[in-house]
Parts: structure tokens; sequence; C-alpha cells
């Protein structure tokens, strides 16, 4: 149906186009030509419309996502700090020392201490 539509209106423009004539145009071949552009131009500015609606729904979409994401990240960050302050922390009170492996074997049999202390023992 639409090709016979548009090879109908295509006759129509190519007589409107030849006529040479007066009254050789009528009013009618012309308001068929003119009422079927007015009807694709509708069509396709409904199309575009669609289309755009569509595209700024996606983009809400989008920009939600990032916004997730975003905070996200922030509540991440901001974990991840209290996480290494909280090491730092636990690391501040440490102390470290070198001792040689009988001394470690001495120290475990003396049982723990009072104070957080880490020993080293050096490789051979």
């Amino acid at each position: 149906m639409a090709t016979t539509t548009q090879e109908h209106i295509d006759g129509l423009i190519t007589t409107i186009w030849h006529a040479q004539e007066d009254r050789s145009v009528s009013n009618l071949m012309v308001a068929r030509v003119l009422d079927w552009l007015n009807s694709r131009a509708k069509t396709i500015s409904d199309e575009l419309a669609q289309g755009i609606t569509e595209h700024a729904e996606d983009m809400e979409a989008i920009q939600s996502l990032l916004s997730q994401e975003k905070a996200l990240r922030e509540q991440s960050d901001v974990a991840l700090r209290n996480d290494i302050e909280g090491v730092v922390s636990s690391l501040s009170g440490l102390s470290i020392t070198v001792v040689s492996e009988g001394e470690y074997e001495r120290l475990v049999e003396a049982g723990p201490t009072d104070a957080a202390t880490l020993y080293l023992i050096p490789e051979d």
C-alpha cells in the first residue's frame, strides 16, 4: 500500500511539474501531494519526538546509575580510611624487638607480657 501511495504521489508531482497549460493542474492534485507530505512530516516528527524521549529516559537512567556508583565509591573510601586508621592506631602502640631464636623461645615459655611487642628473629 505504501509503495502504491508513493507511486501515486510521484505521478501527481510529475504531472504538476510538467503542466504547461492553464488549469491542467487541479487543486485536488496539489492538495493530495500536500496532504501526503504533511502526513509524512507528522510521522517523522512523531518518530523523532519518541526517539528523543527514549534517549532522555536512557540518559536519566545513566545519570542515576552514575550517582549510585559515586555514592558507593564514597562509602567504600570512608570504610577503607577507617580501616587504615584502625590498623595505624593498633600499630602505634606496638613495639618491635629483634631477638635471637633462643631468646624468643624463652619469651614464649615466660608467657604473654602486658606490652604489645612484635619479636623479629633475623635469618642466618
